[in-house]
């Protein structure tokens, strides 16, 4: 839709003027090379022309002086109307008295979900499709502290969480497309049940030492089905 074949009639160089002649809503840096690119101008741009929907504005770039821009002068020079996700870590952000909080758009909140479904039902291969339904249970993860603070994905305290509906959709959908190997269930509920049953967790258990101390045993429950994805 936005692939053009020759030289712009427009001058492509100054990414204002690109977004003028495009008028996306989504706005995505991820190239390293040109930290704070993302200007006040480009910020402005997006909140124009996108005023019947919030902009969506993705700094993908690492570490964090690589952003194209940041979380504060994101969220402060759009008085809050963008969409933000960021490559890095940033902190929360209060504007009006509102608190935006960032989210970190981080493949740790696909793969592991992916490979441990995809395992687990001995998947025989992974087509696109796979990662679509894998990003819309990230999606549909989101809980009303998160959307209240504006996060675009959940709270990362939530991963565990979050990689096991990625893993329940991800295998419902190989089940459905004919590429699983194993069933692991005929409803959403029974294979989160069971993919939750195979899930690799450590356990925290106190003993006694000679002392009288108590001493911390580690203690893993192992899954009947190798992975590798760490959830």
């Amino acid at each position: 839709e936005f692939a053009q074949v020759g030289k712009p009639d427009y001058d492509s160089t100054k990414l204002t003027t690109v977004l003028e002649q495009i008028k996306p809503i989504s706005l995505v840096g991820a190239v390293g090379v040109a930290p704070g690119c993302f200007d006040k101008d480009v910020v402005n741009t997006m909140v124009r022309l996108n005023k019947e929907q919030r902009p969506s504005i993705f700094a993908l770039s690492n570490p964090r002086d690589k952003a194209e821009i940041t979380a504060t002068d994101a969220y402060t020079w759009s008085n809050g109307a963008v969409i933000y996700g960021s490559g890095t870590a940033f902190e929360a952000v209060d504007v009006g008295g509102k608190t935006f909080a960032p989210g970190q758009v981080n493949n740790v909140y696909i793969f592991p979900g992916v490979s441990f479904g995809a395992i687990c039902c001995q998947a025989k291969n992974i087509p696109e499709r796979i990662f679509m339904v894998a990003a819309e249970a990230v999606a549909n993860s989101l809980n009303d502290n998160d959307i209240k603070e504006d996060r675009i994905v959940p709270h990362p305290d939530r991963l565990r969480e979050v990689g096991l509906n990625v893993a329940t959709a991800v295998v419902l959908e190989t089940q459905k497309l004919g590429l699983a190997g194993k069933t692991l269930g005929a409803d959403h509920a029974a294979v989160r049940n069971t993919l939750a049953s195979l899930m690799w967790s450590p356990s925290y258990s106190g003993d006694q030492d000679n002392s009288g101390t108590e001493a911390g045993t580690r203690r893993a429950s192992k899954p009947s089905c190798a992975v590798s994805a760490r959830l």
